[in-house]
């Protein structure tokens, strides 16, 4: 934002950064699509903290550790000087549309103050992903597209949408699974589903 971190105006105004990018990222997200926010687990980021999404069409999905390693090229660089920084631990934070039908009972994971978490972390690599693919779409009567196959994924291991990306074309190429068109007008995700030879009896 162009305030220095030492400067006590810093949080709001990243603060108000983060809500501005959100409110005018909602107005041209797709049905289906999803908004991603990476930031530091360390002071002074923590205290960047998302608004109400209250009045926003938009709410909070899911939150992951950050894997730079799925980012290739990807470097951590200082907005002053553009300096190479140590590599802080981040979460990513996924935003989508609003569900219609709400549950009651349901109350979404909102990050508006400080907390703590404490996080068991699990080594996924793509073969892993590949064989819950396989099992996902053995049991779905449907196409399907990337967000409908991440959301059934077990939280523990769910991946971030360019690694399942990578792993659905990977599989594609081996002959493993099928492509084809969008399931939805507005959405301009191919779906997939399992090749013949990989179908398996429910």
């Amino acid at each position: 934002t162009g305030v220095p971190n030492s400067n006590a105006e810093s949080i709001e105004s990243n603060k108000q950064l983060i809500r501005n990018f959100l409110k005018s990222a909602q107005k041209v997200l797709a049905e289906d699509g999803e908004i991603n926010v990476t930031l530091k687990t360390s002071a002074p980021y923590d205290k960047w903290t998302f608004p109400d999404f209250e009045e926003f069409e938009i709410e909070p999905k899911s939150q992951f550790n950050f894997n730079s390693q799925l980012f290739p090229g990807y470097i951590h660089r200082s907005t002053k000087g553009h300096m190479d920084v140590k590599n802080g631990r981040a979460k990513m934070y996924t935003f989508g549309k609003k569900s219609k039908h709400r549950d009651e009972d349901d109350e979404d994971f909102c990050p508006t103050s400080s907390f703590t978490l404490s996080i068991e972390f699990t080594s996924v690599d793509d073969d892993d992903i590949e064989m819950c693919v396989t099992k996902i779409l053995s049991h779905e009567s449907s196409d399907v597209n990337v967000l409908d196959i991440r959301r059934q994924f077990p939280e523990a291991i769910c991946p971030d949408t360019r690694q399942l990306n990578r792993v659905l074309y990977r599989m594609e190429s081996t002959a493993k699974l099928r492509r084809g068109p969008p399931n939805t007008s507005s959405s301009k995700k191919p779906t997939w589903t399992l090749a013949a030879s990989d179908m398996v009896l429910k």
